[in-house]
């Protein structure tokens, strides 16, 4: 959606909370809060005359977010009424699973539906009437470019499981190679041509690339957090869990994967190693360091070439 919080129509809001079986009293406090704000314009540095909107939510306010899901369960219950109805063709992940139709987060959404015209004109009258009920607007633009598929879907649908066991490399790099080769098509079944490399196209867009994650180190950075949460936090109850399991008689940095270890387990210790390459154990006292295993020292410096006694042995 297009600029969600300030295009969301207060008369909608106040309807669907009265749907809701919220109280009158309560309906008029929340309308007073957010009816009741003003604005100016700041020029040269001196505050303008004051103007009062007709709609919107505050940025920032701690309010808006639960009201704006009050919006946006509007859609959600339309389109699960039509699925129950059977007008809108829903998936399942397998037999006897409940039907999947929509995930929302925030003003994000995705749909799943079985891929007919049908459904998808079903699906386009549910958004236009929501849509002119609401204030909201759908960012075409922004549903539709590459850039967002592939950051929004391609990227965060593997997070979650990536935050506990670490993928097989070869399918990391399948991934990847999948995702540039959707980039760089002209058509459905043309690749393209790939005018920067994957790790090019990985770089932030200050240096130059598009913000791509490479799924094998973006694998490893979350197993790191999770490694680190663990030695941050080692009285949790999954910390406690799994040194009772893994590692009941040293500590984190010292465990070993083990001949019956599960895929968790050795997915963490792959993260652990990656944070150990990198980090430097702190001296403080010096009663708990050994100065000739642990990792107290800083790592040397890249070398530097000496240009100027080059090009003396060079003439």
């Amino acid at each position: 959606m297009s600029k969600a919080y300030d295009r969301v129509e207060w008369d909608f809001l106040a309807a669907a909370m009265a749907k809701m079986g919220f109280d009158n009293f309560w309906i008029h406090l929340v309308m007073t809060c957010i009816s009741t704000v003003s604005f100016s314009i700041l020029l040269n540095g001196q505050p303008g005359a004051p103007f009062f909107p007709s709609r919107g939510l505050r940025q920032r306010d701690p309010l808006s977010p639960y009201l704006f899901l009050i919006i946006s369960e509007v859609l959600s219950l339309n389109i699960s009424k039509l699925v129950n109805e059977g007008e809108l063709a829903g998936i399942k992940m397998a037999r006897g699973a409940p039907i999947l139709s929509h995930i929302f987060f925030a003003d994000d959404s995705l749909f799943f539906f079985k891929a007919e015209e049908s459904n998808c004109v079903c699906l386009k009258k549910i958004l236009q009437e929501y849509c002119l009920a609401s204030g909201q607007e759908i960012n075409f633009q922004k549903s539709s470019g590459k850039e967002t598929l592939i950051k929004a879907v391609a990227m965060a649908i593997p997070t979650y499981p990536m935050m506990c066991f670490k993928f097989p490399a070869g399918l990391c790099q399948e991934i990847n190679s999948d995702i540039a080769k959707f980039w760089w098509a002209n058509h459905d079944k043309d690749h393209g041509m790939h005018w920067k490399s994957w790790n090019s196209l990985c770089r932030s867009k200050t240096e130059g690339g598009l913000g791509f994650h490479d799924l094998l180190d973006f694998n490893l950075a979350l197993l790191g957090k999770q490694c680190w949460r663990l030695i941050h936090n080692p009285n949790s109850l999954w910390a406690k869990t799994l040194k009772a399991r893994y590692f009941p008689e040293v500590d984190f940095w010292n465990a070993e994967v083990g001949h019956r270890s599960s895929w968790l387990w050795a997915s963490l210790i792959a993260g652990r190693d990656k944070i150990l390459k990198h980090a430097r154990v702190q001296i403080l006292s010096g009663d708990n360091t050994c100065i000739w295993t642990d990792r107290w020292l800083p790592p040397p410096p890249p070398p530097r070439w000496n240009y100027q006694s080059y090009y003396t042995c060079s003439t």
